[in-house]
């Protein structure tokens, strides 16, 4: 585990170019240094990257995605969890639902570390740097919190779609009036919604009616690969490198990163749907890194590598014949995720929101295609009509909301082979999801499955361990979701045929609980690297990002998370990107970029 020759070197080595990765490979691009980005996916495009709409057929594009089989418990094994495999990450095909986390998920990370950078007031300045927002004036936008020059613009989806279905707005009023506690009376009252990016409602810890911001531009998808290649664009010194699997990172002798080893070849890793196990290795390279390797591989991926590179539980890398080099025992544990349950009915009458759309990309006979490249119409939508912030029981009056609940015209019912073709086959399906966030439990870990660094890890999320009373409250959370989702439900009355999942049997508390507890799902991995304390023995990272133990080396992704923030985590990734260029800058002895404009 000693360094190798290296052909050529950059001042930075940057490992995955998704949300974590990309801000800081530009920043640091930006402030003059050279810097190369290691992708294992391909660059993306094409209408099933562009439409937010396509988003679900993006989860299943085998150009786009990386197969993962996962537990979510000891009896429940291989459940299909898909991560995107393109410049970009899990930008290339995330939601794009783009809320920035309350303060109170800021403050938990400053009060558990003792680093007041990590506060709100701090964190929201990244926030700020970052969003380019569309939706909101800027002029009346006075301490919102809301950036307006910042590079991932956000804006709102096209309403004409849903104002032109009456039997959508009916929908919509039903669900608005059980979220504001509104009975018969006006509309205008019930029809109250707020903007989650508004820093002053979280002061509040607002509840109700929520917009869905989304990180579009004129109704196209815009993430982190626009942000690297706009970069790159300016300037010569940043390099990305698609089809590049980094397979271990060089650590010298004095315990300095000083390099990483990667084979090229696309569909390498056999996450692949059309990866190829019987092809051999491709000969190893090694590319030196001047002052810092960057892993910002993703949650399954960068424990990975860790572990591959020497870096991990003593126990666990003897099992696979790798020598430790660090022994952290943390490494790719407080695997945690947001439980996510879906209620599906069947409505009598169609929706026509979504028109004559064909959901067949590229075709230009479709209408909604049309309209879309005219930057309007459904197919600007990531196909949340809604959304809700509410408290479950098991939380104060006075606490942050833990369940956001938001409807689609659709019939999802959780990832698996061939959803996203069946999503929209009847008109009359209307689903709404409970997710739960502030999660009580992290009972999961990303283990290592072999020393080939081809090979995908073994995942175990420990959905709802046995036995745990926080596991227990996050349960009874997921119910109150649900049944509130119920009452919405019974204010549409006969309009409503049939609930299609669950099925109809599912009616007592105790059948809710196993039904949840058999079919939750999520989308949100996050904590398998955590920061914490140098004195806390299951953390892997500073403040600062640097991991414990090993010099020149630093992991800016979602696993660094203590807890899971806010309610959809691609902002708070960014948000840290922003914070860890600015604070590999500041050790480089550089101004931040903030301070370069």
């Amino acid at each position: 585990m000693t360094e190798s020759p290296a052909a050529e070197t950059f001042d930075y080595v940057v490992i995955g170019s998704g949300p974590g990765g990309a801000p800081v490979a530009a920043n640091l691009a930006l402030a003059g240094f050279r810097v190369l980005v290691l992708e294992a996916g391909d660059e993306p495009g094409g209408p099933v990257y562009d439409i937010p709409a396509f988003h679900a057929l993006a989860t299943e594009d085998p150009a786009l995605r990386w197969d993962y089989y996962v537990g979510h418990r000891a009896d429940r094994q291989g459940v299909w969890y898909p991560r995107a495999s393109a410049v970009g990450g899990c930008a290339a095909h995330n939601a794009m639902i783009t809320i920035a986390p309350p303060d109170r998920d800021w403050e938990d990370i400053a009060e558990v570390t003792g680093d007041e950078s990590w506060r709100a007031e701090h964190m929201w300045r990244y926030f700020q740097r970052l969003e380019g927002c569309r939706y909101r004036s800027r002029r009346f936008a006075g301490d919102s919190g809301h950036g307006f020059d910042g590079w991932l613009t956000t804006e709102t989806a096209d309403p004409q779609p849903a104002l032109r279905d009456p039997e959508l707005l009916r929908l919509i009023l039903a669900a608005a009036r059980t979220a504001n506690k509104e009975g018969r009376g006006s509309w205008l009252r019930a029809m109250r919604w707020f903007d989650p990016n508004d820093r002053r409602l979280w002061r509040h810890a607002a509840a109700g009616i929520a917009s869905n911001p989304l990180a579009t531009r004129d109704g196209r998808r815009i993430g982190a690969r626009e942000r690297l290649r706009d970069v790159q664009r300016r300037c010569t010194n940043l390099a990305i490198r698609p089809r590049t699997l980094a397979t271990r990172i060089v650590i010298d002798r004095e315990h300095r990163a000083v390099g990483v080893e990667y084979v090229e070849g696309g569909n390498l890793y056999r996450a692949a749907p059309e990866a190829d196990a019987a092809l051999p290795l491709p000969e190893r390279r090694t590319v030196g890194a001047l002052r810092e390797v960057i892993v910002s591989a993703g949650v399954f991926n960068s424990p990975q590598l860790l572990m591959l590179s020497g870096i991990g539980a003593h126990d666990e890398l003897e099992k696979h014949g790798i020598e430790t080099l660090v022994d952290l025992p943390g490494v790719g544990r407080n695997l945690q995720d947001h439980y996510e349950i879906s209620v599906v009915s069947q409505l009598k009458r169609p929706l026509r929101v979504l028109g004559g759309a064909r959901f067949n990309p590229g075709d230009d006979s479709d209408p909604a295609y049309r309209e879309w490249r005219a930057g309007r119409g459904a197919y600007t939508s990531s196909g949340c009509v809604m959304g809700i912030l509410c408290r479950s029981s098991t939380v104060a009056s006075d606490e942050v909301p833990d369940l956001f609940i938001f409807g689609a015209p659709a019939d999802f019912r959780g990832y698996r082979h061939g959803y996203s073709r069946v999503l929209t086959e009847d008109s009359r399906r209307f689903t709404w999801i409970v997710l739960k966030a502030r999660m009580r439990t992290a009972a999961g870990s990303v283990r290592l499955a072999s020393a080939d660094p081809r090979c995908p890890p073994k995942i175990d999320f420990g959905y709802f361990p046995p036995g745990e009373p926080c596991a227990e409250q996050d349960l009874d959370a997921m119910l109150d979701g649900v049944r509130f989702v119920e009452q919405m439900n019974r204010r549409m009355g006969e309009r409503i045929a049939a609930r299609v999942w669950p099925p109809e049997q599912v009616q007592t508390t105790e059948q809710w609980k196993r039904f949840i507890r058999d079919h939750a799902w999520g989308h949100h991995a996050a904590c398998s690297l955590p920061i914490g304390r140098k004195d806390d023995p299951m953390a892997v990272v500073d403040t600062c990002f640097r991991v414990h133990g090993v010099q020149g080396l630093r992991v800016v992704d979602a696993s660094v998370f203590p807890r899971i923030p806010g309610y959809f985590v691609s902002a708070a990734i960014y948000m840290i990107g922003e914070k860890a260029s600015d604070v590999i800058l500041r050790d480089g002895g550089a101004a931040s970029f903030g301070e370069k404009g």
